[in-house]
């Protein structure tokens, strides 16, 4: 199964005055993330919260199969 992603890169400036619009499309699933540039450099990515939390946990289930462990668990 094939997980394309669709990134849309806007600016600071555009990005502040569409973001009611931007947050529509990434909750429709028209975009993954938005990436926002100031002039040539990338400042902010930005994702739907339900999206960014599956992937931590499918870390953390991944990390405890893996026998990682919690980092309270990690000795230094």
């Amino acid at each position: 199964m094939s997980q394309d992603k669709t990134y849309f890169y806007t600016t600071t400036h555009d990005f502040k005055t569409n973001f009611s619009k931007y947050i529509r499309w990434m909750e429709e699933g028209r975009y993954d993330a938005v990436f926002v540039k100031r002039g040539r450099e990338i400042v902010a990515f930005v994702m739907p919260y339900k999206k960014r939390m599956a992937q931590v946990i499918e870390g953390q289930e991944k990390a405890r199969r893996e026998g990682a462990g919690t980092p309270s668990e990690v000795q230094t």
